[in-house]
């Protein structure tokens, strides 16, 4: 998305700024080498490369590892596409999957609806049926070798890494010879050296167990784990819905020959075992994450309140700045808040939480504000109709100055500080978008980009770069989602698209990570990260009404004021009963939250301190 990607300083890499390919960002490190988000400098096209260690992985398994993977043509097996040599190095371009691995998913705290993990499954035996018609035995089937990739109603999953994988006809040379694998998820004749495809549709029974409970059938260390797999009586809780269960049990028998003859029959039981189980349907699965048992909610607690004498649609905290020089002396804290046409900032010398309050000062805009932006000396205010540049005197305080008038049906967006302004006016037949940058805070020297989408969103990403968020179309049915990067210079940056019908994006504090919600999944809460490009969803048990993003996870607001606090990885931290009606959010950092709710008459203003409430978080 940026014109000059830093190429990651590991030995051989800077290579890479000679071939096709520029890299976004390391997502992964293999047995034999680090795994790359890549982006094809001509098309766009997002691949994986996988760097093969010449020391690690000599030529004779280079070679093999690329014949199983050029006789693998599947849509559930990571297909690989291409060579790519420099100097020093030689990466595998394969497909690239934004969702991670399965074992991603499977950290998320809540658990997977059972379709949906169904689906999944049967994505896996789909691939492994493909791979042993080919006389190919994987023989390492676990989370961490299943690649994601996301799709509007959930995910596709593909195999991938079959840098230990065996031909039928090597089998018998090999018996005895070799249990490379993971022990968690071997089969009982693995631990000897003994492969069929049995072994992973047992694998295949381990994951089943383990997406459905959250847990393995056998646990420990490796030596326990050996005795388990040989040993143990397999346990399955009267939880696990019946017939699955049956299929769960005829994968993990211990003979090879007691379980399923190939992975189609396992996979024609899996499906007629969740019909008859009453699982919805498996062509329209619905919500992704099952729904989470009833909490007791934390009672409300504000630090301050404010009346306000009409409803607040906008907050924005500045935080203070140190001064270059001197003493590290905080210039002063303020926030920016919007009521219909009158703008207020309120000031805190000693900052926000201090006991002294701070003083308030009104400003009349001619229009109603839509937006702010706080500057070193200023405001940039947005209405429907104009961007308002507004200057602070110390003397005669805040003058509304100049202004941009504003196309209709325009875009804009700001940088978080006022830098720059972004308009993009759609075009008649709706096919595209000028985009006009204007540099703050004077709104002056403007550029110009011709944006491929007319896009739904505008946002700055960091001090230089913006996107534009438009929906994919086939004809008149959408398909996805585009993200096109531009410079606040008017460069084109290149486009990101995904399969998902995003709704809206937040900025985040992380550096080109923004968070998102979908058309198709409501309740899911979308982490969207850019360089490198990838994708987690997080589970929610409303539509967020709001969001906000922290150093240390999300905050998400109901439209009926319950407040809930997850952590980075999506774990629940707390859940409030906030007041109802909120109209508008804004975070403090690093630990509260501006609140603003209107109830009839009276409008709301709150500032919470969440280092006050009992949460399991330390700031």
């Amino acid at each position: 998305m940026c014109p000059s990607v830093a190429v990651v300083s590991h030995g051989g890499t800077q290579d890479l700024k000679r071939s096709k390919y520029r890299l976004l960002g390391l997502v992964g490190q293999g047995q034999f080498g680090r795994v790359y988000c890549a982006i094809h400098r001509k098309t766009g096209r997002l691949v994986a490369l996988k760097e093969l260690d010449r020391r690690r992985f000599p030529t004779h398994k280079f070679l093999r590892e690329l014949r199983f993977l050029l006789s693998l043509r599947h849509t559930n097996i990571v297909t690989c596409q291409a060579l790519e040599h420099v100097q020093t190095r030689r990466y595998l371009v394969m497909d690239y999957c934004e969702g991670g691995t399965l074992r991603d998913l499977m950290q998320e705290e809540r658990s997977l609806q059972p379709v949906h993990v169904v689906r999944l499954v049967l994505d896996v035996l789909a691939g492994l049926a493909h791979a042993h018609a080919q006389g190919i035995v994987h023989c390492d089937i676990k989370p961490e070798n299943v690649l994601l990739r996301v799709t509007p109603t959930g995910w596709l999953a593909q195999i991938t890494d079959f840098g230990i994988a065996r031909l039928s006809q090597e089998i018998a040379t090999l018996e005895g010879s070799n249990n490379t694998g993971s022990p968690a998820y071997m089969a009982p004749e693995r631990f000897y050296g003994q492969y069929s495809p049995a072994s992973d549709l047992y694998a295949v029974g381990v994951l089943l167990f383990e997406l459905l409970l959250g847990r393995r059938p056998f646990s420990g260390p490796p030596s326990d784990l050996m005795s388990a797999h040989l040993n143990q009586s397999l346990v399955i809780p009267p939880e696990m819905p019946t017939e699955i269960a049956a299929v769960v049990r005829r994968s993990l028998q211990k003979l090879p020959g007691r379980r399923f003859p190939s992975a189609l029959e396992m996979s024609q039981a899996l499906q007629a075992a969740a019909i008859a189980d009453g699982l919805m349907d498996l062509e329209d699965p619905g919500n992704l994450f099952r729904p989470q048992p009833a909490r007791s909610l934390q009672p409300f607690q504000a630090a301050q309140e404010q009346v306000q004498w009409l409803p607040v649609q906008q907050i924005v905290v500045d935080q203070p700045r140190l001064v270059p020089s001197g003493p590290a002396t905080p210039i002063g804290e303020r926030i920016y808040w919007a009521t219909g046409p009158m703008l207020s900032v309120q000031q805190f010398p000693q900052g926000i939480w201090s006991e002294a309050g701070g003083r308030t000062q009104q400003i009349n805009v001619p229009e109603v504000v839509e937006a702010i932006a706080p500057q070193e000396q200023g405001i940039l205010a947005l209405t429907q109709q104009a961007a308002y540049s507004i200057s602070r005197d110390p003397a005669q305080g805040w003058t509304v100055n100049r202004r941009v008038w504003l196309e209709p049906k325009a875009l804009t967006a700001w940088e978080a500080q006022g830098r720059w302004l972004a308009m993009a006016s759609p075009r008649p037949d709706q096919s595209a978008a000028d985009l006009t940058i204007y540099d703050g805070p004077k709104l002056n020297h403007r550029h110009h980009l011709a944006l491929k989408r007319s896009p739904q969103q505008l946002l700055a990403v960091d001090r230089h770069h913006g996107i534009a968020m438009a929906t994919k179309r086939e004809g008149d049915r959408p398909v996805g989602t585009t993200f096109e990067g531009f410079s606040r210079r008017g460069q084109h940056l290149g486009t990101l698209s995904t399969p998902l019908l995003i709704d809206r994006l937040v900025l985040t504090p992380k550096p080109y990570r923004l968070m998102a919600t979908e058309q198709n999944q409501p309740q899911s809460l979308v982490i969207l990260d850019l360089k490198p490009f990838r994708i987690l969803r997080l589970s929610t048990p409303w539509v967020p009404a709001f969001m906000a993003a922290m150093t240390w996870g999300y905050i998400l607001v109901s439209r009926a004021g319950e407040i809930l606090l997850l952590d980075e990885v999506g774990r629940e931290v707390g859940w409030i009963a906030g007041p109802p009606n909120p109209t508008a959010i804004a975070p403090i950092h690093p630990a509260g939250l501006m609140l603003a709710t209107v109830e009839g008459s009276q409008s709301m203003l709150y500032t919470v301190d969440l280092r006050q409430l009992e949460i399991d978080l330390l700031f």
